[in-house]
């Protein structure tokens, strides 16, 4: 599966919860972009530190979709 340009931007989005514990696997965020069907897996996370919404992404390039991340690490982090 290839990767997306980071200046692509993302039409949909999708927040895969995995969850078998807190030992189990880490939820993800799942994307599409313009011009593609095909969904890319944009970042994983730790859900009991941070935590996203499927509106959260749309209208975001990957690079700022990533980068949403940082933010939400650093004001956990912050807190």
């Amino acid at each position: 599966m290839s990767t997306p340009i980071d200046d692509a931007v993302i039409t949909s989005a999708d927040i895969i919860l995995r969850g078998a514990g807190m030992f189990g696997p880490n939820p993800k965020v799942m994307v599409t972009v313009e011009g593609s069907d095909e969904e890319y897996e944009l970042f994983e996370y730790y859900e009991d530190e941070i935590s996203f919404s499927s509106s959260d992404f749309p209208g975001k390039t990957i690079a700022q979709g990533r980068h949403l991340k940082f933010d939400r690490y650093k004001e956990y982090l912050q807190s």
